[in-house]
């Protein structure tokens, strides 16, 4: 802003500009005027900022749900697989086997006729408990493998969770 030669202002020898009080006043007026211009304008850049940014987070938020509606149904899907499968554990050497689904649920028990004899009652107990947590174990460690390929292997705050509720971990 180049100041305006008003009555009253005075100049030096050298050509420096000495405004009168009124100039200083309104000089000061309208500094004042486009420092609040300024301001406005910095509030409202701020306030668009974070109404945009509020935009971002809803859109941000509506990509989770649609994704967590997927992975809900992918997780079904999962369990659907789990109920089918079948693994087996066994003890003995194979005596003793224990036919399981994926979620850890017992099928069926089989027993070698040779161990069933009264005297052998103990070993009988202990080979059929050993072989369901060999089944077990086993079905714990796909149902974490399904678990790990539904969430593309990254740590899903929680997971371990869902493993402790199927006895793993």
């Amino acid at each position: 802003m180049s100041p305006s030669v008003c009555a009253g202002s005075e100049m030096d020898n050298d050509g420096l500009y000495f405004p009168t009080v009124r100039e200083g006043l309104e000089w000061v007026t309208n500094l004042r005027k486009i420092m609040v211009v300024e301001t406005v304008v910095r509030v409202y850049r701020q306030q668009r900022s974070v109404r945009l940014s509020v935009f971002k987070d809803l859109a941000s938020l509506a990509s989770l749900l649609r994704n967590a509606q997927d992975l809900s149904e992918r997780l079904n899907s999962v369990i659907a697989q789990l109920k089918n499968e079948r693994l087996v554990g066994s003890a003995g050497a194979g005596l003793v086997t224990v036919e399981v689904n994926g979620l850890a649920e017992v099928i069926r028990v089989s027993i070698d006729p040779r161990l069933i004899d009264p005297k052998d009652k103990d070993l009988l107990e202990e080979l059929v408990a050993g072989a369901m947590r060999d089944a077990i174990q086993k079905a714990r460690e796909r149902h974490m493998a399904l678990m790990t390929e539904l969430t593309g292997g990254l740590p899903i705050p929680g997971l371990d969770q869902v493993a402790k509720l199927f006895g793993g971990g």
